[in-house]
């Protein structure tokens, strides 16, 4: 469950002051003219081509991220590996007998025919018998990222512990198809939201929200350093060879501007098409949220601590703007 909020905090791409929301009214974030500080592309009527070989990657993607981020009950023990099954798999790869980096997992929650391995895996294990040990005799793409093994004949040995069918019911969705509508208006949503960022021009960064943002997101960072490789921050540092003024600097570039980036454009929206949210509403997006988890030790302190004390305000800004973008957008 944690991996999850960490994610959240890690992607905080895809994602209120309790008295409306409205300029000066106590906003956590933006709480001036926006226009002067971000200039806005197109934001109505955006083109969402959901044939296209991108989309299709998105939805992957976001399956992807249905399945590692949820604990799956009913598992499969008996018959044979299915298309689109869930398969969780034990695997070596070896070239020239000897296992190469990065070719080693167990446990793995492989969707069949996601097309996330190499071409030939996936469809070497179609058909095989769940509990049974494979060997895929197979060759890495030429243009692969590693010079090491582009080209290069390999045999994976698979063992296929069990399988997952019908995950999307264990997600609360009676159907298939329904599951499927779902993905697809997220991944429209997103395609929404990334084409909003890109067309939007940063004029300059609020000094006041830039010192918030850093001082909200570097404690976070910290602590997910922290959890995700045990060790302190400073040995962290000292690793990557930097000072804290220098990761600090090189945090600020590659995160915090990206991020104020989305959130001005996001906030902007709102306000110029005068969207305002009740107390009840706050509240709504945010039990909704923390209902999401099916957990109890998911609360809204820690949801803060991983994510930031102004994530509700944001998270519920973002909702209502994504679903206005979403209504007038052009989907085909």
């Amino acid at each position: 469950m944690m991996k999850k909020i960490i994610s959240l905090f890690l992607a905080l791409t895809f994602v209120l002051a309790l008295s409306g929301c409205k300029n000066d009214k106590g906003r956590m974030l933006y709480n001036l003219d926006l226009e002067k500080y971000v200039e806005l592309g197109e934001y109505k009527g955006i083109k969402v081509d959901t044939k296209s070989e991108d989309f299709d990657y998105i939805k992957k993607q976001l399956m992807l991220s249905d399945i590692e981020n949820n604990t799956f009950e009913d598992k499969t023990t008996e018959g044979k590996v299915q298309l689109n099954d869930i398969a969780n798999i034990d695997y070596v790869g070896k070239k020239d007998g000897v296992a190469f980096e990065g070719g080693t997992a167990n446990g793995y929650n492989l969707t069949i025919g996601s097309g996330q391995f190499i071409p030939g895996f996936e469809e070497g294990l179609v058909d095989a018998k769940i509990g049974s040990t494979v060997d895929l005799k197979l060759t890495f793409p030429k243009d692969y990222q590693s010079t090491d093994l582009a080209g290069k004949d390999v045999v994976f040995t698979v063992k296929v512990n069990y399988v997952f069918r019908d995950f999307y019911k264990e997600l609360g969705f009676e159907t298939e198809e329904a599951y499927n509508k779902k993905l697809e208006a997220k991944a429209a949503e997103n395609v929404l939201m990334q084409k909003v960022s890109d067309g939007a021009k940063v004029k300059e960064y609020p000094k006041k929200d830039k010192k918030y943002m850093l001082e909200q997101m570097l404690p976070v960072y910290k602590k997910s350093v922290e959890g995700n490789y045990g060790i302190t921050f400073d040995n962290y540092l000292q690793q990557m060879g930097q000072t804290e003024d220098q990761f600090e600097e090189v945090f600020v570039t590659n995160y915090i501007e990206p991020t104020m980036l989305e959130q001005m454009a996001l906030y902007a929206i709102f306000d110029k098409e005068n969207m305002t949210l009740t107390d009840k509403e706050i509240e709504d997006y945010k039990k909704e949220y923390i209902a999401s988890f099916d957990s109890d030790e998911v609360t809204e302190k820690l949801i803060k601590e991983y994510n930031g004390e102004f994530f509700f305000e944001y998270y519920a800004v973002a909702e209502k703007v994504i679903d206005f973008l979403y209504e007038n957008a052009k989907i085909s």
